[in-house]
């Protein structure tokens, strides 16, 4: 999957899953905000990564950290209320199955 591809999944999905009540609130929207900033700086970092054919373990491990970051940020801000709702913990439970399946680099 290209570092495109990858980005567009993630926060299509996101998306879906936000809008299966046919509501996507304002907190889910910062979430999904957040994990596109930190997915776009990830896909950044892969396809420099991946430009001379091949991930070297340093690489690897700065992507693993990256890969960790995007979950921590969008748990900080769906916790930033002092809340998180069904609605939020059942996007980053997507999030996290996402980063688990398609987050692969080696």
């Amino acid at each position: 999957m290209t570092d495109e591809n990858l980005f567009s999944l993630t926060i299509t999905k996101l998306l879906e899953e936000a809008n299966k009540d046919g509501v996507i609130s304002e907190d889910e929207l910062e979430i999904i905000k957040q994990v596109e900033v930190d997915a776009d700086s990830y896909a950044l970092v892969l396809a420099e990564a991946i430009d001379d054919g091949m991930i070297d373990d340093k690489e690897a491990a700065f992507l693993n950290e990256l890969k960790s970051l995007i979950m921590e940020r969008a748990e900080t801000i769906a916790g930033l209320d002092d809340i998180v709702s069904e609605d939020e913990k059942a996007l980053l439970a997507k999030l996290s199955e996402i980063l688990a399946e398609h987050y692969r680099h080696s």
